[in-house]
């Protein structure tokens, strides 16, 4: 409750403050004329995406722990999404998700190593789709670049590597585990007169670990792994359409739905690794600087609110309110 806590206190504390650089850039009238011209059905359509995007990841989790021997319930699936999300999004690099869907799903009689195969195969698929869609998204609008200043150049090529930098090291526990740990165990001896770098080292190591236990599930079930990998496409699809639907709201239909995708696709591929909060600030920033090569300078403001406020900042807020709701109905079980 004290690390919530204090997570929460960050997420608000780095959310005025990426709200009060925004608002430097953007003036207040352009998101009030934004958010009082959009048209509700549209951003209906965009609120959909995001509930696909949730009902995809507890599709992709019921699947597995299915596979594994387990019959949970599609509500429980659920609300494991809810809580990854939650806690992905108020904790640095998303590092609070996974450990709180284990204990979410420990509650429910999953084991945590079983818990641990599902969600070690949901995020390879994940790194493996998000690296797909950026590349793609970065050839797409490869014309649109040349727009982009150099400082924000820079920050992009930054996210770049360390997104494809853990999507190597994934691999290479996955496929060459006896390399990985190898590797590891060279680090780590390095590492061992410096206290501080060898528990971080430690912790990766952990990591590698795991993902090393999971490589037989992968080899041995194509099956599970080719499903898992078709719907994690639509949910980040889903994710990535979000800004589309919100220049529909706008009344914006010069952008096709491909561009606003390979942007938004190209923005979280960017940024998504950096180690912030839900991306915060960065998220903004990226959105700001690729949308810019699409939409009119006096509408990007107000679109950059509504498609953060929709995929962000709402499912924080709802996800947290039935987190919250979840805990206060256990607690008074356990009183009773």
């Amino acid at each position: 409750m004290k690390k919530a806590l204090r997570d929460g206190a960050i997420f608000l504390g780095i959310t005025a403050l990426v709200w009060f650089v925004v608002l430097r850039q953007v003036s207040p009238a352009e998101i009030r004329a934004a958010a009082a011209g959009a048209d509700g059905r549209w951003l209906a359509v965009a609120v959909g995406a995001m509930a696909l995007y949730f009902f995809c990841e507890a599709w992709n989790t019921r699947r597995g722990l299915r596979h594994l021997g387990y019959q949970p319930r599609f509500v429980h699936c659920l609300q494991y999404s809810a809580t990854g999300f939650f806690f992905s999004s108020v904790t640095p690099s998303c590092t609070g998700g996974q450990p709180m869907q284990l204990c979410a799903m420990h509650r429910h009689g999953v084991s945590p190593a079983h818990g641990g195969l599902v969600l070690l195969l949901e995020l390879c698929c994940w790194q493996a789709v998000g690296a797909g869609l950026g590349v793609f998204g970065l050839i797409y609008l490869r014309h649109h670049l040349a727009g982009v200043t150099p400082g924000v150049k820079l920050l992009a090529l930054i996210g770049i590597l360390l997104n494809l930098l853990a999507l190597s090291v994934i691999t290479a526990a996955v496929v060459r585990p006896g390399w990985a740990m190898a590797l590891g165990a060279k680090v780590a001896k390095k590492l061992e007169r410096r206290p501080r770098a060898a528990k971080v080292w430690g912790a990766i190591q952990h990591q590698l670990e795991q993902y090393a236990l999971s490589a037989p599930l992968l080899r041995r079930e194509p099956k599970l792994v080719a499903l898992t990998f078709f719907t994690t496409a639509l949910q980040l699809l889903a994710l990535y359409s979000v800004p589309y639907w919100v220049f529909r709201a706008m009344g914006l239909s010069g952008v096709a739905l491909t561009s606003a995708i390979a942007a938004q696709a190209a923005v979280n591929f960017s940024v998504g690794a950096m180690p912030l909060p839900g991306s915060m600030g960065v998220g903004e920033g990226g959105f700001l600087a690729m949308f810019r090569l699409l939409l009119p300078a006096q509408l990007l403001g107000g679109a950059m609110v509504l498609s953060r406020g929709v995929s962000l900042y709402l499912c924080v807020i709802v996800t947290g309110l039935i987190l919250l709701v979840l805990q206060l109905i256990r607690r008074c079980r356990t009183a009773a």
